[in-house]
């Protein structure tokens, strides 16, 4: 799950800042879906403290953080 989530985040990077044109409507949904994934992966996740978990969450951030800035 989580190299499904590294993926989709990898993805979302190159939906804002690659060559192919996406609408802010496909970046804003494609987000929220992969925020519903690493918030489902947490909750199934039997472990209080996972740091790869936590590192792609705050890549998740980063990118939507500039994201934001760019818009």
């Amino acid at each position: 799950m989580l190299k499904k989530i590294a993926t989709d985040i990898n993805r979302l990077a190159d939906m804002i800042w690659g060559e192919d044109y996406y609408d802010e409507t496909e970046i804003d949904e494609f987000a929220t879906a992969i925020d519903v994934d690493l918030g489902l992966y947490q909750l199934d996740s039997r472990k209080r403290y996972d740091p790869e978990l936590e590192e792609l969450r705050l890549k998740f951030i980063k990118i939507l953080a500039d994201w934001e800035s760019i818009r």
